[in-house]
């Protein structure tokens, strides 16, 4: 279509013309960064009303409706280069097809995708009527309609609809959306507390404890499942409050309370039937487009299990029928075949051994053994079977060619009849029983290994290969790197799941889904053996270019080292959990009393030098160890004892020294008075030419100089407080009940300070290093101001500084402050005692690391920074004074510098 077309080839009311590309602007004007109305997807159509151009831009004026809105009708402008004329509209279509019409689906188990041949939304069953949002031009069967119901949008080919007559539809009942008061199926809540919603992932509309639901409740739902927040919805009424539950905390059931099995793919929710002993098991599934086919069991007391070789689940009866959705091979025995199957009589989907049941037809009949088709003169190479129905067959190997014709059914076996072709896609070579020789694309059929071709040819059923990785294409891979330190691996995408593991720094690892929760980006992984889900605030996607470059190279994801047994009279007296929720027991076995539980992995304890090595009946090493006042046994598979070596690396030197010292005075001489006057020659106190090992009037006035600074006594005598307070030392003892700071400091008489008008971004300025305490522990630690003009952006200036934090918190590493806010109210402004230059300052701490690209430190172990607030200072983003509100658990920063000033010696304390 030229890029301008005569207006008078435009007639309104009659002239159609669709959208070239996806997500084009339907602008109010003719102006590329004027207003639009929406943006509208590749096939959409539109009513043409005339035709200008503005500079060099053709441009459409078009009239109707928007994917958001289908029952509204707009007029705008459409770029010329994104939108195209159906030329023949007048002759093919003299009766113009409204955008908003209606089609009838005419195959059964169709997938609506979300483009043209991609991801599946939903599936639909024939005779299911649909809204046509937008009819294909010249609807060859090519085409594709885009369509939409029970707000599920998505495109079917042209060969799976037809559109409906005037006449049809005078008997026919339009689809709309399920009204809010009819029940359209049921739940049942299978956890307790569970929060009612306003809208999916929304407001909380059951704050209270007494107004949250109770495990077991059975309720009927009006709406969904809808998407939000990473979850599905269900819109549901409890005791007067109507909104949303999420579906981690339901199982879909009947009337009655039993549970059934709702298709993922399907807005119906079906009823289970009663199970009926050696019967077909009747079951929501056993539609041709959900499972494959059926088994019926040869034998007795027939384990249906969680995996392969997994934990039992129950026993089947011989002759009970099972819906099976897949064929699949024990990956450690060639022979051995599996069906994975659904159960309604244990409620349950599970696995079943190959030689305790054989192939059979709904009602227990044996089926016929497959025949492999033939492709004479042809030479066979293998066979290929289709994942899909209605395939197109490709004169060429391109998604662009000419099509041959389409194999209908899903699981059609075909013979192939040359290698693979790998352009666009992978394109394999067959011949059809007609005689037809075309190519079929690789994401609707997969090459049929041995197992699967003999399986085929003794019983007819087509076995499903475990899904691969996709072909690498331009763009980003399938693979991310680590980025942030140890990564924890999560249960379930949240920061509040059970972990199944840690990844180590910078590793790289396979993603195989990608999930958003909460507004985070969450990436499912596997790693020894463990499946579960990262934050992708700590990793990165790499791209194909990048992992090309490293695979083959380098090993994508470390394994695990074993740590050697060491030698005990090499322990120190701390032991670490590497684990979360660790028991400590009552005595050195698994069947010891539970004394108590260690929730956080990397929390330290006392080791009290006992221990027990692993023996044929007790296989483990056990700790002996106190926790939080708590004295027993702590398994070695899940802690493990400190060497001295390892307990002062992880110090980091930080711990000062112990010391003893003897008073000195005007007139002490000796060796010590000689080192005292030379520190203070180093911290500016004294000249250097005044050091002579004897205590005189100068040494002296220097010594209450120093005391002045500090806010000692100032007394001129040298005692253990003023000489520790030189060094950098403690009296003896003190180490073994130290509380965690990684420096010692002398708090002077605290002072409310202004952020603006008090000075204190002159006294503390970028790139000063400052001495933090938290008020409610009395930790201590260095913090250096890197950034901010509304408030001071920190980082801990050294690794023990960090760990200082970390022990503020109550975590192993800074990630944790993040991934357990909640847990540990992190969002509250834990209120501080600023130490800077002899004054010390009340002041609040957002702990939680962020601004990760601004990392100025790089060998803190921690990513980023965290923020201190002063009086009247402001937050980053819409600047204001952080009060108090639910966000930070309605302690902001002006109620923790009140706190940590009423909590000091300046306050009323």
């Amino acid at each position: 279509v030229p890029t301008a077309v005569p207006s008078t080839d435009i007639i309104p009311g009659q002239t159609l013309g669709r959208v070239t590309a996806d997500n084009v602007f339907f602008r109010k004007s003719t102006s590329t960064s004027g207003d639009s109305w929406a943006r509208l997807p590749a096939g959409w159509l539109m009513e043409v009303l005339g035709v200008s151009t503005v500079g060099k831009i053709t441009w459409y004026k078009v009239k109707g409706s928007i994917p958001s809105n289908p029952s509204r009708t707009y007029t705008g402008f459409i770029h010329g280069d994104f939108f195209s004329l159906i030329s023949d509209t007048v002759t093919a279509a003299p009766t113009v097809v409204p955008v908003m019409s209606y089609g009838l689906v005419t195959l059964s188990g169709i997938d609506l995708r979300q483009t043209p041949g991609g991801t599946a939304v939903t599936v639909l069953m024939a005779n299911t009527v649909v809204n046509v949002l937008s009819i294909p031009a010249g609807n060859t069967a090519n085409d594709w309609y885009f369509v939409e119901l029970n707000g599920a949008i998505g495109y079917l080919p042209a060969t799976a609809l037809r559109m409906l007559t005037t006449a049809e539809l005078s008997t026919t009942t339009a689809p709309t959306a399920a009204p809010s008061t009819v029940t359209i199926g049921y739940v049942k809540l299978v956890k307790d507390k569970v929060n009612i919603r306003k809208t999916p992932a929304g407001t909380v509309l059951t704050p209270t404890e007494n107004s949250k639901l109770p495990a077991g409740t059975l309720l009927a739902y009006t709406e969904g499942p809808v998407a939000g927040g990473g979850y599905n919805w269900v819109l549901i009424t409890f005791n007067g409050i109507t909104g949303y539950v999420r579906d981690d905390c339901f199982a879909y059931c009947d009337e009655s309370g039993n549970p059934i099995i709702v298709p993922t793919a399907g807005p119906v929710v079906p009823t289970a039937a009663p199970y009926v002993p050696g019967a077909a098991t009747p079951d929501p599934t056993d539609s041709p487009s959900m499972n494959q086919g059926y088994i019926k069991l040869t034998r007795g007391a027939v384990n249906l299990r969680e995996s392969i070789w997994g934990k039992a689940l129950g026993q089947l009866d011989r002759g009970t029928i099972l819906p099976y959705f897949n064929i699949v091979k024990n990956a450690n025995n060639a022979s051995e075949i599996w069906y994975e199957v659904y159960s309604s009589k244990l409620g349950s989907f599970g696995f079943i051994l190959g030689t305790m049941a054989e192939l059979s037809d709904e009602k227990g009949t044996p089926v016929t053994p497959g025949v492999l088709p033939t492709a004479s003169p042809a030479t066979i190479v293998g066979y290929v079977a289709t994942s899909a129905s209605s395939v197109w067959l490709r004169v060429t190997p391109s998604a662009t060619a000419d099509t041959a014709g389409q194999v209908k059914n899903k699981h059609t076996v075909l013979p192939m009849i040359g290698p693979a072709v790998i352009t666009d896609y992978t394109w394999y070579p067959v011949q059809t029983a007609q005689g037809v020789r075309a190519y079929l694309r690789g994401d609707y059929v997969f090459e049929m290994a041995d197992w699967q071709v003999e399986l085929y040819n003794k019983t007819g059923s087509v076995a499903t290969p475990t899904p691969g990785p996709a072909t690498p294409r331009p763009g980003n891979s399938e693979y991310l790197q680590v980025v942030g330190g140890k990564l924890w691996i999560r249960e379930t995408p949240s920061r509040q799941a059970n972990t199944v593991g840690q990844l180590p720094d910078a590793a790289i690892v396979h993603f195989t889904a990608k999930r958003d929760a909460s507004n985070v980006t969450w990436y499912q992984v596997s790693y020894n053996g463990r499946t579960g889900w990262v934050m992708g605030t700590y990793v990165r996607v790499l791209t194909n270019a990048e992992y090309d470059a490293i695979k083959g190279t380098a090993t994508p994801v470390p394994s695990a080292t074993p740590q050697a047994v060491v030698d005990p009279s090499q322990f120190s007296d701390v032991a670490v959990t590497t684990a979360e929720r660790v028991r400590i027991r009552a005595t050195g076995s698994m069947s010891g009393k539970e004394l108590t539980m260690v929730y956080t992995a990397g929390s330290t304890m006392t080791y009290l030098g006992k221990y027990t090595a692993p023996t044929q009946a007790n296989p483990y090493y056990w700790y002996n160890v106190k926790y939080q006042g708590v004295t027993g046994w702590i398994c070695g598979n899940f802690a493990r004892v400190l060497t001295k070596a390892e307990k002062e690396a992880q110090q980091g030197g930080t711990t000062p020294q112990e010391a003893t010292y003897r008073t000195l005075s005007k007139n002490s001489s000796g060796e010590d008075v000689t080192r005292l006057q030379q520190k203070l020659v180093e911290l500016g106190f004294l000249t250097a030419d005044q050091v002579s090992g004897v205590y005189l009037t100068s040494t002296e006035n220097a010594v209450i100089a120093f005391q002045r600074a500090r806010g000692l006594t100032a007394d001129g005598i040298a005692g253990s407080k003023t000489q520790h307070a030189l060094f950098g030392t403690v009296e003896p003892g003190t180490n073994h009940n130290t509380d965690g700071s990684s420096v010692t400091v002398t708090l002077y008489p605290v002072e409310k300070i202004d952020w603006y008008t008090g000075g204190i971004q002159s006294i503390w300025s970028v790139g000063t290093v400052a001495v933090i305490t938290d008020v409610y522990t009395g930790i201590s630690f260095r913090a250096q101001r890197l950034y901010g003009d509304n408030h001071a952006d920190c980082e801990p200036q050294t690794t023990a500084d960090t760990a200082a934090i970390c022990r503020i918190f109550g975590v192993s590493n800074p990630q944790e402050i993040s991934d357990r806010e909640q847990e540990l109210q992190s969002w509250r402004r834990r209120p501080l005692w600023v130490t800077i230059g002899g004054r010390t300052f009340a002041a609040s701490m957002y702990g939680i690391p962020h601004n990760f690209s601004g990392d100025r430190i790089p060998d803190n172990g921690y990513n980023g920074q965290f923020c201190v607030h002063f009086t009247n200072s402001k937050k980053h983003t819409n600047p204001e004074v952080d009060n108090d509100a639910a966000y930070n658990g309605y302690f902001g920063a002006p109620s923790a510098i009140q706190y940590a000033y009423t909590h000091s010696i300046s306050g009323t304390k």
